[in-house]
């Protein structure tokens, strides 16, 4: 399985889960990231055989701080993986 570093339109990211956030976390890591930028990328999968189709599980507090600062991108480490591993955390919605 290939995997890489780099911005992704967060507009292409699907995130099925809803997340259960910590305010403070989010106000603090949005006040980072408007100083520093991101250091730390958000966990992405591109399922193999469907360019472009990303989803992502984790990050929640990281992706909630982009969107609060009106990013259109996030900086994302991508792993192409099979639809099946897709399908574990989607069941039949996939």
């Amino acid at each position: 399985m290939s995997m890489d570093v780099r911005e992704i339109s967060m507009e292409l990211i699907r995130r099925p889960l809803l997340p259960i956030l910590d305010e403070n976390k989010v106000q603090a890591l949005a006040g980072s990231i408007a100083e520093e930028g991101l250091h730390v990328p958000i966990d992405v999968m591109e399922v193999e055989g469907y360019p472009g189709l990303y989803y992502s599980f984790g990050g929640c507090h990281r992706w909630e701080a982009h969107q609060r600062l009106k990013k259109e991108t996030i900086l994302s480490k991508i792993k192409k993986v099979p639809p099946a591993n897709i399908q574990m955390y989607l069941g039949s919605s996939f």
